[in-house]
């Protein structure tokens, strides 16, 4: 990971920006970085699931955080490979990938489903069924 720079080329404080994936060992190294953060975990434990698709806002509702923060990591996690988006009309709609490779499909589902029963996940989950319920807000 390095530094990501801000506006004007400071860097920001503790900002960082992952590694694109390659499939050689610094491309492992990358998408292991993307596990390594607590919100970027609670993002893609809201994205695992067959046909699971959202939006920042739905994320941003069912994460309590920013949405500058939210899509600061959405675009870390774009960049290693591990999720994609959608774009229909003004709103991007966030996806895992299907995995490239046997590496990549064994870290996604064990960490995930290891996490599964973590209280913090089992809330945001909780918290985007509710924003489904009341209908996409991104429509």
């Amino acid at each position: 990971m390095r530094p990501c720079a801000g506006a004007g080329g400071s860097e920001g404080p503790g900002r960082v920006v992952l590694g694109a994936y390659t499939p050689d060992m610094d491309g492992k190294v990358a998408m292991l970085a993307a596990f390594s953060d607590k919100t970027r975990l609670r993002i893609l434990h809201l994205l695992k699931g067959k046909g699971e698709e959202h939006c920042v806002a739905e994320l941003v509702q069912a994460l309590r955080l920013p949405q500058p923060k939210v899509s600061q990591h959405l675009a870390g996690l774009k960049s290693v490979g591990l999720i994609r988006c959608r774009k229909i009309s003004r709103w991007c709609y966030y996806r895992l990938v299907t995995p490239r490779s046997k590496f990549h499909e064994q870290l996604v589902n064990g960490l995930l489903d290891s996490l599964a029963s973590d209280p913090v996940l089992r809330r945001d989950r909780a918290r985007l069924k509710k924003v489904g319920a009341k209908g996409s807000c991104c429509t």
